[in-house]
Order: C-alpha cells, then structure tokens, then sequence
C-alpha cells in the first residue's frame, strides 16, 4: 500500500482504506489520531497497532539519528546538488543510447519532496520502552523513479534466481 504521507499512516490517512472496525471502533481511533501527545503506528511485527506516549516515541526517534555510525547532520540541503548530478548522469545515458527520451523524463524527479524518516516500534521485544525499526519513506524522493526503474530492470533476474529452497532441497 502506498501512502502519499507515511508518517500519518492510520491517522489523516490521503488514501482510503477499508478497515475491519466498527463505527464506533474506527471513530475512537480517529479520536486517538487528534491527540497530539500520542502516536500511534503499526508495530515492527505482528500486525498490530502501538499506541505511545509522543514524547517516548520522539526521544526514540532521536536516540537513532545521533548514532553517527549511521546519520550525519549536513550543513545544507543537498538536494539540488544531486539533482543536477542525477540530471547529467541521465542526459549522458541519452546521448550514448542506453535510455530513451521517454524514459529519461521518467528518471528525473523535476520537483521531488524530501524522504520522511519515522520508525516502527517493535513492542515484541520491550512492550515498555520499545526500540524502532528505522524506515525511510522515500515517496516522491529525488532518487524514486531511479528505484522503480533498477527495481523494473532487475525483478526478471531476481525471480529467475534459485532459492534456498531449491538449492538445498528443502
């Protein structure tokens, strides 16, 4: 399910969903979703729904992005810079023939929006003060046709591949 806005997922959802909740159900979660000193999201696992006190779930959210062994805080927004390197790498792939004019329209995200970080608390392993599962949602990013477009390329590869399945016989 792709949602225009994954950080307000089962809150303001854009997209319509059909759930399996009674009105009076569907109208306490509404309620919940109002409540800015909550948040609520799905879980890591299990498929459930986690409601958390939004200071918890934000103090979490900073606790992952000071970890220098992955995040960084940049000076500045590198967006534009990358775009133009995205733009001439796609123009040069034109001009030598490896894509077309349609598909390099198609690449490059003229007015792309920034990719949202959030996290998936994963309640089946620290029901009191649960860790998160970092997610990107790079919905609309800069490099999200680039993705759509390896991922296009590669999926009859990947498929054709043999599985554990197949090699050990299991």
């Amino acid at each position: 399910l792709r949602l225009k806005y994954v950080e307000k997922l089962f809150c303001d959802s854009p997209v319509k969903q059909k759930f399996n909740l009674s009105k009076s159900e569907k109208d306490a979660l509404d309620k919940l979703c109002r409540d800015k000193d909550i948040v609520v999201k799905p879980a890591d696992k299990g498929g459930g729904l986690v409601i958390l006190p939004r200071t918890l779930y934000n103090s979490e959210v900073f606790r992952q992005l000071q970890n220098n062994s992955y995040y960084k805080v940049l000076t500045s927004d590198p967006t534009i810079q990358f775009q133009r390197e995205i733009e001439h790498f796609l123009k040069m792939a034109h001009l030598e023939g490896l894509i077309s004019e349609k598909e390099l329209q198609y690449l490059f995200n003229r007015s792309p929006t920034k990719p949202v970080f959030y996290i998936l608390p994963k309640v089946h392993k620290d029901l009191k003060n649960p860790h998160g599962r970092p997610i990107v949602a790079g919905i609309n990013s800069l490099t999200e046709p680039l993705s759509n477009f390896v991922d296009f390329i590669l999926r009859p590869l990947v498929t054709s591949l043999p599985t554990e399945r197949d090699v050990t016989g299991g």
